[in-house]
């Protein structure tokens, strides 16, 4: 396969835990030889390419770019697993995001207004001029095709249970939604801050790479659309190291079953979103 050429699709997902359910879903996903460090993985006879990027918002930034860089893609997507901040979401929920945000403490927030810094931790410098965002938008199209796509899925899907699930409440359906979605290089615990998190930010879950993939398409004005299944609710049900593995695993192949079909939409309509 020529490196250079141009796919229509790139999908950047963290982790492999993340990345495994697609190898089952999409049968002709293969290993891409790119002659770099990147992990790719290809479909649909080229126009869709897979990078797993690894955990963390260097590693998210760079695969994007990388990808974004080597292959032109018209679309990004990304997805995996997220920590609710919203108490009401539990494990199996799915957020589609119609913004993006990056959190930080109180102590960072406060320390940056009161030297006269912008508190905002989106900024990228384009066509000779630093910008300041308070959020990154999705574009509406992609919400409502990603979220009609998510209710599709969770048809087919049995309610969550066992790990993670609080044990005083009842098992129900999923809920899907589109949402606000927080990032930073953090696994929030604390119920305050959480609270807070949801406050001040308006955050449904917070992960540790989606603002940072948005932010680089943002740069390059290419779309981008995350899809983020809950893993757990600290709030509600705080986990045992135990339970991490088994529960990013369930909730990246909720989040694959999105994507895949959101992927079969879009190599048909490649009309959607803007540039």
């Amino acid at each position: 396969m020529n490196h250079q050429q141009k796919a229509r699709i790139a999908v950047v997902i963290p982790i492999e835990e993340e990345f495994r359910a697609f190898r089952d879903l999409i049968p002709d996903i293969k290993p891409l030889d790119s002659n770099s460090p990147w992990e790719f993985y290809a479909a649909a006879g080229g126009e869709v390419i897979f990078v797993i990027s690894d955990c963390g918002p260097v590693n998210a930034a760079a695969a994007t770019e990388r990808v974004i860089a080597q292959f032109s893609p018209r679309y990004v997507l990304h997805g995996g697993c997220a920590g609710a901040c919203d108490r009401e979401l539990l494990p199996g929920d799915i957020i589609v995001a119609s913004s993006y945000v990056i959190n930080a403490p109180e102590s960072v927030r406060q320390a940056r207004l009161d030297r006269g810094l912008n508190p905002s931790l989106i900024r990228m410098r384009r066509e000779g001029r630093r910008h300041y965002l308070d959020f990154l938008d999705s574009d509406e199209s992609l919400v409502s095709l990603a979220v009609n796509d998510a209710r599709h899925a969770v048809t087919s899907l049995e309610p969550w249970s066992g790990i993670g699930w609080p044990v005083s409440t009842d098992s129900r359906p999923a809920i899907v939604r589109s949402g606000r979605i927080g990032s930073a290089d953090s696994w929030t615990v604390d119920a305050v801050e959480l609270e807070r998190l949801n406050s001040v930010y308006g955050i449904d879950c917070e992960d540790m790479e989606s603002a940072y993939v948005a932010q680089v398409c943002a740069l390059h004005r290419i779309p981008c659309m995350t899809v983020r299944v809950i893993s757990d609710n600290e709030t509600l049900s705080p986990l045992s190291a135990r339970d991490v593995k088994p529960l990013l695993a369930e909730a990246g192949q909720r989040s694959a079953r999105v994507l895949r079909s959101l992927i079969s939409c879009l190599l048909v309509r490649p009309e959607m979103g803007n540039s």
